[in-house]
C-alpha cells in the first residue's frame, strides 16, 4: 500500500465512510491509502453507495500533469520494439501495483523512437534504468533543480 501523501483533494469530501474506487483504473482508496486488490474491488464493485472517483494518478493523467519523460533512441527499436513495449508495459504493471499513482500518461511509438510520459519521476527513472540495464545502452538522467519533473533518455 501507498500512504497518499497529496494536499487535502476534492475527492476526500465526496468519499463517505469506508472506500472508493477509481473508475479508471481500479485502485481503491481505504485508510487514507491508495492500494490494488482485485479481491476486494469485485466484492465491493456493485455496492450502490460506494463511491468512484479518479485516484490522485488517473487524475493527473486527465489533467495532463506530468512528472517524468522517458525517451528511448536506437535503431534497435525497430528490430525490437515488440519485445521494448512488453519490457515497458510489465515494469509499470509491477511498479503500478506498488504505487498505483505511478501511471503512464501517454506512449509514443515511431520506427527507432519511444517516448513514454509518466506521472511520478520514479516510474521514469525506474523505467529508463531496466531498460538500459536489459539493452546496455547510454542513460542519461536530467533532474532539474527545484522542478518536480525528470527526464530520462536512453540510447544505443
Amino acid at each position: 500500500m501507498v500512504r497518499e501523501n497529496f494536499p487535502k483533494r476534492e475527492y476526500r469530501k465526496n468519499i463517505q465512510e469506508g472506500m472508493a474506487i477509481c473508475k479508471r483504473c481500479q485502485a481503491i482508496y481505504s485508510n487514507k491509502y491508495w492500494f490494488y486488490d482485485e479481491k476486494l474491488y469485485k466484492e465491493n464493485i456493485n455496492k450502490p453507495d460506494l463511491s468512484r472517483i479518479l485516484c490522485p494518478g488517473c487524475q493527473k493523467v486527465e489533467n495532463k500533469q506530468i512528472d517524468g519523460i522517458v525517451i528511448l533512441k536506437s535503431e534497435v527499436l525497430k528490430e525490437l520494439k515488440a519485445e521494448i513495449l512488453n519490457l515497458i508495459k510489465h515494469t509499470y504493471e509491477k511498479e503500478k501495483n506498488k504505487n498505483p499513482l505511478s501511471q503512464i500518461a501517454e506512449l509514443k511509438v515511431e520506427n527507432n523512437h519511444i517516448e513514454i510520459y509518466t506521472t511520478t519521476q520514479f516510474l521514469a527513472k525506474h523505467l529508463g534504468q531496466v531498460i538500459n540495464k536489459a539493452y546496455q545502452g547510454k542513460l542519461e538522467i536530467q533532474k532539474l533543480p527545484r522542478e518536480n519533473f525528470i527526464r530520462v533518455n536512453w540510447t544505443k
